[in-house]
This record gives C-alpha cells, structure tokens and sequence, in this order.
C-alpha cells in the first residue's frame, strides 16, 4: 500500500509478512470480474438470463454423474449466489468440492460437475470456486 505525489512514493507499508515483491491469490478479484462478464453476456444476447439452467450446456461432453432432477434445475444465478446444491464449499476442508482437490484434475469442470447434490438450488450460500470457474466456461461457451 503506497501514497504517491509527483510521481513518487513517499509512503509504503505491507502488512501479515508481506512485502512489495509478495504475490498475492486474485481468485476471488477473478470471480467478480467474471460475474461482471456473465452481466455483460446477458445484455449482449450471448446468455439469456440469471435463470438460464447450466447443465444442458455440459451433458454432452461430461455426461453427468449423479444427475437429479434437482442438478438439471441448477441456474446461473445459483452459481453467481453461490447457492448451486452440490457438496461444494471452500471453506469446509472435508467438502468433496473443496477445491483443494482441484490440482491435478485433468478437468475443472467435469469434476464439479460430477459432484453429487446435497441440498436443493437457491437454499444455501456456499463459498463454491468452482461453480464461479463454470461461469467462466458458460462464457467462453456461449461467445
């Protein structure tokens, strides 16, 4: 964190151990850059809207493990609100979707996909990076 004038630093501080040569983790910036997106593809025509269901999009290429009648009900505003019933949470280490299980899957998106649901759509926020890592994919789909 710094304060400029002219051109120059004249106040530098980090905080927690880091320093101005530290990386830091941008997931969540991506998340809201890429719910920006889906707002963007929804006014460009590309997505027809936050109520538009995900999995008909996917069944071809993954062909769905544990399909539901409450999976196929999964909307786009479900993974914006982060509120899509599968057994995904970030913050629940033990969370079959966690996604400390990610590195080292050939396939992101078939893996979430495949999660089994644990509560109905639209019930409960849970902190699910993969559900935002679809939005990603229903974009690059979609345009």
């Amino acid at each position: 964190m710094g304060n400029c004038k002219r051109g120059k630093i004249i106040f530098e501080e980090y905080f927690n151990g880091y320093t101005s040569d530290s990386l830091h983790d941008i997931r969540s910036a991506g998340k809201s850059i890429t719910l920006a997106l889906i707002g963007i593809a929804i006014e460009e025509g590309y997505v027809t809207s936050e109520s538009q269901t995900i999995i008909d999009d996917f069944k071809a290429d993954y062909g769905m493990e544990h399909l539901s009648s409450e999976k196929e009900k999964i909307q786009i505003k479900h993974l914006l609100t982060m509120s899509a019933g599968w057994a995904c949470d970030d913050w629940d280490e033990d969370s079959p979707g966690n996604t400390m299980h990610f590195p080292g899957l050939p396939d992101d998106f078939g893996f979430i996909l495949h999660l089994p649901m644990v509560r109905s759509n639209g019930e409960t926020f849970s902190y699910c990076s993969g559900g935002a890592n679809l939005l990603g994919e229903i974009i690059r789909r979609k345009s």
